[in-house]
């Protein structure tokens, strides 16, 4: 079948027709197809402002990309729910869209010439402290940015940023708020507790029949076997067509020739420059007259860069002596880069003015980044074009099994004619089987969807991936059923006791604090009920020496300074505490730090309440549509 398949799809046509086709469904499913006819929906629109596809699929990109970078090789993209990455990256450029409108109304901006220093600055785009064109290019290419693409969204951040800034900066917390929760935050706890554990009670649990059948009937849902399904398969692989493809000399070549015309031979200079900052202690004819005399110096034989340290206003590059790295075209402004362009390696220019005020420049170096051979990119066009006619023959092929599936009886039927393997799985649950097909979620809910099951016909062709798709059917169907009881008896009777172990207890500790607060009869209940008190001193509300739990109860009760207050925690294993409060401990003075590091969190909290109490005015009013 696969051989034939391909022999069907061999014309250059095809092959470009049905390539597009690939791209278009991996990157955008059918609806790309339709939509192609109807123009492309948005996923959002803000006030009437789109926001596409390629921004979400972009967002979706990076948020996974920090996932990496925070987990590392233990972070597993397969444990990503990709539909709720979508919605929360939508949700962000929501948000992102309504602030820089908002801002736009304010008047915000952001100036060409803080862009420019924010990104030479920025260590993601330096190599060895200095700012580097290709890490830069890598960089937002990585992201799928253009240079110009990039420099709107960092514009746009910075300009949001504006807006955040100044709502933190309208936070405050007085100097009385923060001592206050300072002391209590050095707060410290005399306290004691007791434990009525779990399993001691349930040793005085004993039940009957009655009991037993009744905790049965009453939770019978609990006991009850699985839904479990057995489903037979057909799968295609692109693996499956690329071995078999065979790559023809003259096909590389055509390729390397299309693969070299879309290229052009790029030139990046490598310049240094002194920069002289034209304001209010410096004119734009001063600034000019300086650089004429330090290139008389440079000209007389002193160094460039020694003179870029002692003269220069660059904070990015004056201690590197004024170098800038090497840079290709759309890098600086047109009067720097039309200068820098006209140059030969060595020369000096004269004074160049800017919007950062006055540049004198020097060209240190060329490079032009050569067309490669056809040699050096065989190997490369060759996995490129065995993975398009792989892909190619994998979708016309997926096409044919979907066709076939529709129309046949049986699973059997299609693998014989079209001479596949069928694989028949074993019994499995909602929770997944044990290999790769039975686990997916994609197919767990097609095969447990109740219509599907009910109609016993084969599936659609479902897509597990780029690479691998599938057309499936249940051939079983195992419907739940409540388990009888002498089966399930010892789960019965462990869950009851337990129920009736953990009421116990609580009814314990109520009795027992029932005498802590009237005094009565305490002295025999703790005798005859054999409990002990351990004791705490001077806690602090973070210990990590006592139980959690029960130092975090102990923080809740409140205390006069004479009376003892009480109460319980129900721990999460069933066991149930009952804690005295005895003493509270004041913090006797507070250090100078403390206070500072107590009243800046305090602060910054109130500025992120603030912003997002702003952020979801604006969102209330603006016109959503996802």
């Amino acid at each position: 079948m696969l051989q034939s398949i391909r022999n069907n799809t061999q014309s250059l046509f095809a092959k470009i027709l049905v390539g597009l086709i690939v791209v278009v469904f991996s990157l955008w499913g059918v609806d790309a197809i339709v939509g192609s006819f109807t123009g492309p929906q948005p996923a959002a629109t803000v006030n009437g402002e789109e926001i596409d596809e390629m921004q979400v699929q972009r967002a979706v990109e990076i948020r996974k990309r920090e996932l990496y970078s925070r987990f590392g090789d233990s972070f597993d993209p397969s444990l990503i729910d990709d539909g709720l990455l979508r919605n929360a990256a939508i949700e962000e450029l929501v948000n992102r869209r309504i602030l820089a409108s908002d801002a736009e109304d304010q008047g915000l901006s952001f100036s060409d010439q803080a862009l420019d220093q924010m990104i030479v600055n920025a260590p993601s785009f330096q190599v060895d402290g200095q700012f580097s064109q290709e890490a830069f290019d890598s960089a937002i290419r990585s992201l799928g940015y253009t240079r110009v693409g990039f420099r709107e969204m960092a514009r746009q951040d910075m300009v949001v940023g504006q807006i955040r800034g100044g709502l933190a900066g309208t936070a405050f917390i007085t100097a009385r708020e923060a001592e206050q929760v300072a002391k209590l935050e050095q707060q410290r706890r005399d306290y004691a507790y007791t434990t009525i554990t779990r399993s001691e009670m349930e040793k005085t649990i004993e039940l009957n029949d009655e009991q037993i059948e009744t905790y049965y009937q009453d939770n019978s849902s609990q006991y009850r076997t699985e839904e479990q399904v057995k489903v037979e398969y057909i799968t295609l692989s692109v693996d499956d067509f690329s071995a078999q493809v065979e790559i023809k000399e003259e096909d590389l070549k055509a390729l390397y020739d299309e693969t070299v015309a879309e290229m052009e031979v790029t030139e990046e200079r490598k310049a240094s420059h002194i920069l002289i900052v034209v304001d209010d202690e410096t004119t734009e004819e001063a600034a000019i007259e300086k650089l004429n005399s330090v290139k008389e110096r440079i000209s007389s034989g002193e160094s460039f860069e020694t003179l870029a340290k002692e003269f220069s206003d660059d904070p990015g590059s004056a201690q590197q002596g004024g170098d800038l790295g090497f840079a290709g075209k759309g890098t600086y402004v047109e009067p720097f880069e039309d200068a820098l362009f006209s140059m030969n390696t060595g020369d000096l220019s004269e004074p160049v003015v800017t919007q950062f005020g006055v540049h004198l420049i020097k060209l240190v170096d060329i490079r032009t980044q050569d067309i490669p051979t056809y040699e050096e990119l065989k190997p490369r066009l060759e996995q490129d074009l065995r993975l398009a006619e792989a892909q190619t023959d994998f979708v016309a092929a997926g096409e044919e099994l979907a066709n076939s599936a529709f129309s046949a009886d049986t699973l059997k039927e299609v693998a014989d004619e079209l001479s596949l393997e069928l694989v028949t799985s074993e019994l499995f649950t909602r929770d997944g089987g044990a290999d790769q097909v039975t686990s997916n979620p994609q197919v767990i809910g097609q095969v447990f969807a109740q219509d599907f099951i009910e109609e016993g016909r084969a599936s659609d062709l479902i897509e597990l991936s780029d690479e691998q798709s599938l057309v499936i059917r249940v051939v079983d169907h195992v419907i739940p059923e409540t388990l009888p009881l002498d089966q399930v008896k010892d789960q019965v009777v462990s869950a009851l006791t337990n129920k009736l172990a953990q009421q116990k207890a609580r009814d314990m500790a109520d009795t027992l604090l029932g005498h802590l607060r009237t005094g009565s009869d305490l002295d025999a209940f703790e005798g005859k009920s054999g409990l002990t008190w351990s004791s705490i001193q001077g806690a602090s509300r973070i210990d990590a020496n006592v139980n959690a739990s029960i130092n975090n109860k102990a923080f809740t009760l409140g205390f006069n300074g004479e009376a003892k207050s009480f109460d319980r925690e129900v721990l999460p294993n069933g066991d149930v505490v009952v804690i005295r409060l005895d003493d509270v401990v004041k913090a006797s003075e507070l250090d100078e730090q403390d206070l500072d590091t107590t009243h800046q969190t305090l602060v910054n909290q109130a500025a992120r309440a603030e912003y997002q109490a702003y952020q979801s005015g604006l969102r209330s009013r603006a016109e959503i549509v996802r």
